[in-house]
């Protein structure tokens, strides 16, 4: 993808400018981001804080508390039209998200894996070939998550057991045996010491990005 992107607002009035690629891309299925989006899932352009340049468009802001980390994740957007142009992290004060269908060119970022998929609405595909992590990349403490990589799309169903949403055969799916399979030196990040441990992912979790390149 080109290493400059552009964007903005449905009406316009807020525009951005990406300096250089995603860290990667997720499509999260947690209730929160259905919720905030009012739709089946939101897929993420996850970038240094730094790497996006706006206009003077105003942007208004809503925080939510986690309930899983307990940390707050604040909302941006447009007060014109609604649209909600990214988020930040109380919890990863070194990131950024952007809305990849704010992008001017949507299909220029790709989405790299899923997340939440325990909490996916029934009747969502997961495509194959793209991990799928049943909570966060990362656990509470910052250790990575292992994932699941469809080898052939599976579709999501509610069946009252949230573990369990995802119905597949155990042929459809293959264990990562590393914790991730985003491209990146893994090898170099794990195993944690105790004293990153202690850090928490709000340290761990932007090292492991910067280390996706």
């Amino acid at each position: 993808m080109a290493a400059i992107l552009e964007g903005g607002c449905l009406c316009g009035s807020v525009r951005f400018r990406a300096k250089q690629a995603p860290l990667h891309t997720l499509a999260c299925h947690c209730t929160f981001c259905q919720r905030m989006t009012g739709s089946s899932f939101y897929t993420e352009a996850i970038l240094p804080f730094g790497a996006v340049e706006f206009n003077d468009g105003e942007l208004r802001t809503y925080e939510h508390t986690s309930d899983a980390s307990g940390k707050k994740a604040s909302v941006h957007f447009c007060p014109a039209c609604g649209t909600t142009i990214g988020l930040t992290f109380e919890r990863w004060p070194e990131l950024r998200a952007i809305s990849r269908g704010c992008y001017d060119d949507p299909n220029a970022v790709k989405v790299t894996a899923n997340i939440w998929t325990r909490s996916a609405q029934s009747g969502i595909a997961l495509p194959s070939g793209i991990d799928c992590f049943s909570t966060s990349v990362v656990t509470a403490d910052g250790r990575p998550e292992r994932a699941l990589r469809p080898q052939r799309p599976v579709i999501a169903r509610s069946d009252g057991d949230a573990s369990r949403r995802c119905a597949v055969r155990v042929g459809d799916l293959k264990t990562n045996h590393r914790p991730m399979t985003l491209p990146g030196p893994w090898a170099s990040v794990l195993p944690l010491s105790p004293e990153r441990r202690r850090e928490g992912s709000a340290a761990n979790f932007p090292d492991i990005l910067r280390r996706l390149r």
